[in-house]
């Protein structure tokens, strides 16, 4: 359940970077991604994130 919220939220950061043209904010989405990525539960849920993350951008 965690990593659907967390999934949402990293969706939601990359929807605003990709409404905004500012690097900032792209930076500040990468720099977040790469928290959630490398504190998730197991393998499966980094696969499943990314492979979302990906589909969405």
């Amino acid at each position: 359940m965690f990593s659907l919220w967390v999934m949402g939220f990293a969706v939601a950061l990359d929807l605003l970077a990709a409404a905004s043209s500012l690097h900032l904010l792209e930076s500040l989405n990468d720099s977040i991604l790469a928290v959630i990525t490398s504190h998730c539960a197991g393998w499966g849920d980094l696969a499943m994130s990314v492979l979302w993350l990906k589909w969405v951008a």
